[in-house]
């Protein structure tokens, strides 16, 4: 403060001698140059806003070419209990969708404060914009406080988008994540001990997500999970674990059937040279027995009727090949077993080349086996087969992450007759016809 009356004090006269008032006054030059370069500083400082707005959202238009229809707008898919199904992303769009994030930050009395609102919006590309229906929902609604018991931990409370929690992230291609939780609680995260960092949370499912009246005292139920996270590095490998554990409520005699489950995921990461990789395994158990680890990007996907000894298991491997200036290779493979309700088995590649500064041609082969199980009798096998090429512009063709993207793509789907008769997201208008060509451009930016 002293020093800040001392150069207004000098500056003031600086002035007044400019101006003539104060012709006496002499400014000795090593003073001059202080204030000089106190008043470049000045100058210079950014004043932080204490809002933050950020975000994702991909768009286009697609045509079918040839062949069978989707139903819906929905993605080519088989019908794992997800939402839309089992499906690689590129060149295969559900529609628009877009996040916006909205954050203000702030600091007082030594506690560092974060308020969160997030809105998802969604809509068929195909549809024009005067008639079309749009989704609007609240994704994240929080508050966060950081400082209460150490410099690192965050109490919060809230709506969370609680997905990609304690580096346990998506499988980017399959757009999907394998351990969530998202929903209304709170909880503590970022709780540092040694060389571990931990998340814990309590998150509520009541009657509201039940599509049947909520105010019936046997559907609104209040159903509670908790998630905990630990995150451990050492040297070059990085190890997560994660538990969820849900509780069902039993409130009702006609819900003294439900079932409480849980899932234990084990996430192991490493970089080998060229190869950027992550192996995970799963296993599910009860009412996370169809889904272990409640794959996909909404939470409350689990079955309440399964049977508590119902059990499943997981064990995923995905990573990128980097071969230096112009080759990428993304890569995803997938092995589930559900004793009572599926088997799925998926594979996929998605090869990135730079032809130049801004342009890369992509590429996505992938094939999805999915077999439904009917009191652990198993159905026929469906299949889907996917190929995508397309033409891509960006800011940097080298890098496989960078957005904006500009696509434009051709993307052909071929499925056998058990795909055709049991999944609701291949829609067809001609059942003889198993296999459907489309056209179509997309853009995809996250801010």
């Amino acid at each position: 403060m002293l020093k800040n009356i001392i150069v207004l004090f000098i500056s003031v006269l600086y002035v007044m001698t400019a101006f003539g008032e104060t012709s006496a006054v002499k400014i000795d030059p090593s003073i001059q140059k202080y204030i000089d370069a106190q008043l470049e500083k000045k100058g210079s400082e950014v004043v932080p806003s204490p809002f933050e707005f950020g975000g994702y959202f991909r768009t286009g238009t697609q045509r079918i070419g040839s062949g069978g229809s989707k139903s819906s707008g929905a993605c080519y898919s088989l019908n794992l209990n997800r939402n839309d199904g089992a499906f690689y992303r590129l060149g295969n769009e559900c529609r628009d969708y877009g996040e916006f994030n909205f954050i203000h930050k702030g600091k007082k009395n030594g506690i560092e404060y974060k308020s969160v609102f997030m809105l998802d919006i969604a809509g068929d590309s195909r549809s024009s914009t005067g008639t079309e229906s749009w989704s609007r929902r609240s994704r994240q609604l929080y508050v966060e406080l950081k400082g209460l018991f150490d410099d690192n931990s965050k109490l919060w409370v809230g709506r969370r988008y609680y997905r990609a929690i304690g580096d346990i992230g998506d499988i980017h291609v399959l757009d999907g994540f394998h351990v969530q939780s998202s929903g209304n609680g709170f909880g503590l995260s970022d709780v540092q001990l040694g060389n571990s960092v931990h998340q814990f949370a309590l998150i509520g499912y009541g009657g509201e997500d039940d599509p049947a009246d909520a105010t019936d005292p046997e559907k609104n139920v209040q159903n509670y999970l908790i998630d905990i996270r630990s995150n451990l590095k050492s040297n070059q490998n990085s190890y997560q674990l994660a538990v969820q554990k849900l509780f069902v409520s039993e409130t009702a005699d006609s819900l003294a059937d439900n079932t409480s489950g849980s899932t234990i995921s084990l996430q192991w990461q490493r970089k080998f040279d060229i190869l950027d990789n992550k192996i995970i395994i799963q296993r599910g158990d009860g009412s996370m027995s169809e889904n272990p680890g409640c794959f996909g990007t909404d939470g409350n996907c689990f079955n309440m009727s399964a049977k508590s000894a119902d059990s499943a298991y997981r064990l995923i491997s995905n990573g990128t090949f980097d071969w230096g200036s112009r080759w990428v290779l993304h890569y995803v493979a997938l092995m589930q077993d559900s004793e009572e309700f599926n088997k799925w088995n998926s594979i996929g590649v998605r090869p990135h080349y730079k032809l130049g500064k801004y342009w890369s041609v992509l590429a996505e082969i992938s094939q999805d086996n999915f077999t439904t199980k009917n009191n652990g009798k198993p159905l026929d096998e469906q299949q889907l087969n996917k190929y995508t090429l397309a033409m891509q512009a960006s800011l940097d063709a080298q890098n496989f992450w960078e957005r904006p993207s500009l696509r434009f793509y051709i993307s052909q789907f071929v499925w056998n007759s058990a795909a055709d008769t049991q999944s609701a997201n291949i829609g067809l208008s001609d059942s003889d016809v198993k296999n459907s060509t489309i056209f179509g451009a997309q853009a995809e930016i996250w801010f």
